[in-house]
C-alpha cells in the first residue's frame, strides 16, 4: 500500500524498527520477530540448528491451505513455505533474507487490515522495508560476533528401567556406572539424550556500506553466518562414536553455512520521478540429522530406550527401528539459494496526485538430500536398506509481482481531506518439483543416483497460480481527529473453479483522537479509539478445481486411479474480522499501553 500516518489507520499495524534491535542477539529474520509483536508467533518445528518457524498471525484460519501469512520484500511477494526436506529439519526461506540489511517491519494483522491485498491476505500480511543509502561520503560498518546454542537437556527427563533378573541387573550395572550391587527391581535413571548434545557455536561476519550524493544513494551488505547445533558430532555412546566421528562412513551432522547479500539504489533523476531498485541474495548449506515425528529420529528414540535392554552395541536401550547410533549415519542436507529483485518508482504528476509501481522477481531454489550409507547397520539391529539409499529432489519456485497504484489527496474544505488510491496489482506463481532415489548401493563410497541397484520412482510437477486484483479505497478526515476508510478489493484468481468467475473483499474502519478534539483529560496526554472490519480469503489448492487421476502400476500394465474429485464451482475461504482498540498515554505519555480486541 501507500505510505500514511498510523494515527489516521483503524486497524492494528505492528512496526518492528531494527534500529531497536542493535543489542539484540540478532543471527536470522524469526530472530526479528520473536516475541516482539503481539499476536504474532513464531511455532519452532523441532528446534534444531536451522531449523525454521512457522508463522500465525491471530491464530489459524483455515484448516485446509496454509497459515503462513503473505511476505512481500521491498513491495515484492516472496515464497514463504518451508524449504523441502526429507524427514524432517526443514529451513525457512525466510531465514534466508539478510536481517543486516532490514529497516523496518510492519505487520497488518487479519482480514480488517489486510482486504486490499486480495485472495492470500487472510493470514496477515508481513512487509520488509530493507535500508537505504544516504547523502553522504562512503559510511563503512563491519561486525563480528560470536554466540553459543545448547539443548535444553533439563526438558528430557532421564530414562528410567528396571532389571527383572539378577542376569540383567548385572549387565547394566556393568554399562553405567555408579550402579554396583544393583538388585532387580531397582529403578536407575540415565541420562541418554546427554550424551549426544553439547554446546553448538554461531560465528558471523558482515560488513556494509552506505553513501550518496545528492540525486543518488547507495546501501550494500554482505553477511556470512556459520553454525554448528549442539549436536556433538565427535560423541560416543558406551565407547562407540557416532556417524560424523565414523572414519569409515558418512554420517550426520547439524551444520548450516549461509552467505547473504544486499544491495539498494536510489536515484532521483528530477524532482518528480524517484527510482529504487534493490536485490537481495542469499545460498545456504543446510544440514541436520533426523529428527521430529520420524522413527529414525535419533532424539524420538532415545526417549523410547530403556535401560534395561542397553547392550554394548545398543547403547541407549531401543526397543524397536534401529539404535540411536545407527539413526545417525542416516545424513540430511539442503543447498538453497533465494534472489529477490525489486524496481520500484513513484512520480509526481501533480501536487496531490501521485503514480507510483513495483516490479519485481522473487526466485527460491532448493535442493535436497536424504542418504543412507553402505553398511550402516554398525550395531546389526536396523533391517531397512542395510546396503544404503539415496533419494534426491528440487524445488524450484518463482513469485512474479507487479503492482500499480495512483493516489491523489486534496482538502475539501479546512476541516475536511480527502485521501483517495486506486490501482492494480498481479502476480504469477511457478512451482518445480523433481525427486528421485533408490536403495542397494553396490558397496561402499558409491553415493550417487546411477548407482542404485533398486531404483525408486522418479516423481515431478510443475504447477502455476495467476492471481490479479483491482482495490481502490477512500479515506475522509475531520479536523485531524477523525477519519474514516473505505475501501474494496475485486480479485480473480486461477485456482477458482471455471464456474466461479471473482471476489469482493470489502474494508471498513474508523481512527478517533479524542485528545485532538477535546484536549488534554487529566492525566491522559494522548488517546486514540480506533474500529476496523473487514473480509479477506485464502485461495485453494493450485488443482483442487480439478478432477484428477493418479497413475497405477500393476502386474497387468499402467492404469490410473481416481485422485481429486474437483468442483467447477471452488471459491476461496473467506474471512471475517471485527477489531476493535486504542492507544492511551497518560502523564504527557511518560506510561503508555493500547489495548485490542478482535474476533
Amino acid at each position: 500500500g501507500t505510505a500514511v500516518e498510523k494515527s489516521k489507520i483503524g486497524n492494528s499495524v505492528g512496526v518492528v524498527n531494527m534500529s531497536a534491535l542493535e543489542d539484540a542477539p540478532i543471527t536470522n529474520f524469526s530472530d526479528v520477530l520473536q516475541g516482539r509483536e503481539k499476536g504474532v508467533m513464531m511455532l519452532p518445528n523441532g528446534g534444531l540448528n536451522g531449523e525454521g518457524a512457522s508463522i500465525r498471525i491471530r491464530g489459524s484460519s483455515t484448516l485446509s491451505q496454509s497459515n503462513e501469512p503473505v511476505i512481500y520484500l521491498d513491495g515484492v511477494r516472496l515464497d514463504n513455505t518451508m524449504g523441502a526436506s526429507f524427514g524432517g529439519g526443514t529451513p525457512s526461506r525466510l531465514d534466508e533474507i539478510n536481517p543486516d540489511a532490514i529497516e523496518r517491519v510492519e505487520i497488518l494483522k487479519g482480514a480488517a487490515a489486510a482486504s486490499l491485498y486480495g485472495t492470500q491476505a487472510a493470514n496477515g500480511i508481513i512487509q520488509i522495508f530493507t535500508k537505504q543509502g544516504a547523502i553522504s561520503k562512503p559510511q563503512f560498518t563491519a561486525k563480528v560476533s560470536t554466540s553459543t546454542s545448547s539443548y535444553p537437556e533439563e526438558r528430557f527427563k532421564p530414562n528410567s528401567g528396571f532389571a527383572r533378573d539378577q542376569a540383567t541387573a548385572d549387565r547394566m550395572a556393568g554399562l553405567f556406572p555408579g550402579n554396583s550391587g544393583l538388585k532387580p527391581y531397582e529403578v536407575i535413571q540415565v541420562p541418554f539424550v546427554s550424551w549426544l548434545y553439547d554446546k553448538g557455536k554461531n560465528q558471523s561476519v558482515s560488513t556494509s556500506v552506505r553513501g550518496g550524493a545528492p540525486g543518488a544513494t547507495y546501501f550494500a551488505s554482505l553477511r556470512y553466518l556459520a553454525t554448528d547445533g549442539p549436536f556433538d558430532e565427535s560423541a560416543k555412546l558406551l565407547g562407540k562414536p557416532v556417524g560424523a566421528a565414523d572414519p569409515t562412513k558418512p554420517g550426520a551432522n547439524d551444520k548450516r553455512d549461509q552467505f547473504m547479500m544486499s544491495a539498494t539504489l536510489n536515484i532521483i533523476p528530477t524532482d518528480r520521478l524517484r527510482i529504487r531498485l534493490s536485490t537481495n541474495y542469499s545460498q545456504t548449506e543446510h544440514n541436520t540429522i533426523q529428527n521430529n515425528n520420524n522413527i529414525y529420529g535419533t532424539t524420538s528414540l532415545i526417549q523410547m530406550g530403556k535401560p534395561e535392554h542397553s547392550t554394548a552395541s545398543n547403547a541407549t536401550g531401543s526397543i524397536a527401528f534401529a539404535t540411536a547410533r545407527e539413526t545417525t549415519y542416516r545424513s540430511l542436507a539442503n543447498e538453497g539459494e533465494n534472489t529477490t529483485i525489486s524496481l520500484q518508482t513513484s512520480y509526481r504528476v501533480t501536487d496531490g496526485l501521485n503514480v507510483s509501481g513495483t516490479f519485481g522477481l522473487n526466485t527460491t531454489l532448493n535442493k535436497y538430500t536424504s542418504l543412507t550409507p553402505f553398511g550402516y547397520n554398525v550395531d546389526g539391529k536396523v533391517a531397512s536398506n542395510v546396503q544404503g539409499s539415496l533419494w534426491k529432489g528440487s524445488n524450484d519456485k518463482k513469485v512474479y509481482s507487479m503492482d500499480v497504484k495512483a493516489d491523489y489527496s486534496l482538502d475539501l474544505s479546512s476541516a475536511i481531506s480527502l485521501e483517495n488510491v486506486a490501482g492494480f496489482q498481479a502476480f504469477q506463481s511457478t512451482h518445480k518439483n523433481l525427486e528421485g532415489g533408490g536403495s542397494q548401493f553396490p558397496g561402499p563410497g558409491l553415493q550417487v543416483l546411477g548407482a542404485l541397484g533398486a531404483p525408486g520412482n522418479p516423481y515431478s510437477s510443475f504447477s502455476e497460480v495467476i492471481e490479479a486484483g483491482f482495490l481502490a479505497q477512500t479515506r475522509i478526515g475531520f479536523e485531524d481527529y477523525l477519519y474514516t476508510t473505505i475501501g474494496i478489493r475485486q480479485d480473480a484468481n486461477s485456482a477458482f473453479g471455471s464456474e466461479f468467475s471473482t471476489i469482493t473483499y470489502p474494508r471498513f474502519n474508523v481512527s478517533y483522537i479524542p485528545t485532538t478534539h477535546i484536549g488534554q483529560l487529566g492525566p491522559v496526554s494522548t488517546a486514540r479509539l480506533r474500529f476496523a472490519w473487514g473480509k479477506a480469503g485464502q485461495q485453494p489448492g493450485a488443482f483442487d478445481q480439478f478432477t484428477t487421476y493418479l497413475p497405477w502400476a500393476s502386474e497387468f500394465g499402467p492404469g490410473l486411479s481416481p485422485g481429486n474429485v474437483g468442483d467447477p464451482s471452488l471459491s476461496p475461504e473467506i474471512s471475517t474480522e471485527i477489531e476493535m482498540g486504542g492507544e492511551v498515554g497518560l502523564f504527557n505519555d511518560k506510561i503508555a499501553f493500547d489495548f485490542q480486541y478482535w474476533d
